[in-house]
């Protein structure tokens, strides 16, 4: 009996250790697949919360939200063409705060140095993409359809200004201003008060306007100086020379700068509007004014893409004489200051309302066309 049961517990031995071999072969192969065996569940991914590797990225938002979300950040951002190129953020130019004093300077040799440039933000030069298109789609992971292409509005008209107090102060101040606001216009202002073309050893505008060119690459320049020229020409850097004031050789000397200017700031393509110095009410400055004038304008007009436009008309009543009061914002105003030279605030922006369309039709500018899809 013993030897039958120690049979029998072998047998039985072998079979339990046959039965627990197939039983650790078959967790093995469930293992090995990568999936449980209980029922035909997935097993889950670890407690931990870490994502899996290769996860397919989370689905567009779709409905209203994101269209808004979008919308929104759009109107976050400045739209050209309002603001200043961002090309413009990499080429500023150093210059000194912007000054906008009560009168401006023209007209006088002397006085403090006064510096101004144009200021504000600066953004992508042209219109931004439309961004607004259907982000809606099927459940399931379907493929988002692709946004409208984009929508790009003409390049803006780059207007620089150069030139003495009335460009650094309250003219060219408000002249900037108003075709800033002029849809798909943007202008650069660059003035020096008491500067001119006489006196290169205080502020050379030879080299200054190549420079601004070059930072710039405007397509249209504004000038604007004279109004400090009527003295000796001196030379840039140590030079002595001089050519004097009302001397035989003054006329064809300022008449040589005149035409270097011309050079350094003209290109194939580019306008150069030239403003004709204001009327001065002091006879004395007049007299001076009236041959500089007669000066610039023969020169300009022998520059192929120049344009000399005069300004005084718009200062003149209808018996020919300086208007002492205008209209500006609706309010009568004087327009000088009692030494009948400066201009007030009040008539910088008058005189800047006056010629704004002058200006705009000088380079053949029309109003950008609302951008449409194809």
């Amino acid at each position: 009996m013993l030897h039958s049961r120690q049979r029998d517990g072998g047998t039985r031995g072998r079979l339990g250790r046959l039965g627990l071999t197939a039983l650790m072969a078959g967790v093995m192969v469930c293992a090995s697949a990568g999936a449980g065996c209980g029922g035909g569940e997935v097993s889950k991914p670890a407690a931990s919360g870490a994502p899996e590797r290769f996860a397919p990225a989370d689905p567009v938002p779709a409905g209203p939200e994101a269209s808004d979300d979008a919308v929104r950040a759009e109107d976050s951002e400045p739209l050209a063409p309002r603001d200043k190129p961002a090309t413009a953020a990499a080429e500023q130019v150093p210059s000194a705060p912007e000054t906008t004093g009560s009168t401006n300077t023209t007209g006088t040799t002397g006085g403090s140095e006064r510096d101004a440039t144009s200021g504000g933000t600066t953004t992508s030069e042209g219109a931004n993409a439309d961004e607004t298109g259907d982000t809606t789609g099927a459940a399931g992971g379907d493929e988002t359809p692709a946004a409208d292409a984009a929508t790009v509005e003409p390049p803006l008209t780059k207007v620089l200004l150069l030139g003495d107090s009335l460009i650094a102060t309250g003219f060219g101040v408000r002249l900037e201003s108003l075709l800033d606001k002029t849809p798909g216009v943007v202008a650069y202002r660059k003035g020096k008060s008491a500067s001119g073309l006489a006196r290169p050893d205080f502020f050379d505008w030879m080299r200054e306007a190549q420079h601004q060119i070059a930072a710039r690459e405007p397509d249209v320049v504004i000038i604007l100086m004279g109004g400090n020229d009527g003295q000796d020409l001196t030379s840039a850097g140590k030079s002595k020379r001089r050519v004097r004031w009302k001397s035989n050789a003054w006329n064809d000397a300022y008449a040589g700068r005149v035409d270097e200017l011309l050079a350094r700031t003209w290109a194939p393509g580019r306008t150069i509007i030239w403003l004709g110095l204001p009327k001065m009410g002091l006879g004395s400055l007049e007299r001076k004014l009236a041959l500089i004038r007669t000066i610039q304008q023969s020169r300009v007009k022998t520059r192929p893409g120049a344009v000399y436009m005069e300004t005084t008309p718009h200062l003149l009543n209808s018996d020919g004489e300086l208007k002492v009061y205008g209209i500006v914002r609706g309010k009568r105003k004087a327009l000088r200051a009692d030494d009948g030279i400066h201009f007030t605030m009040a008539g910088s922006d008058y005189l800047a309302d006056a010629i704004l369309e002058d200006v705009l039709r000088s380079f053949g500018y029309q109003p950008p066309k609302a951008a449409q899809k194809p």
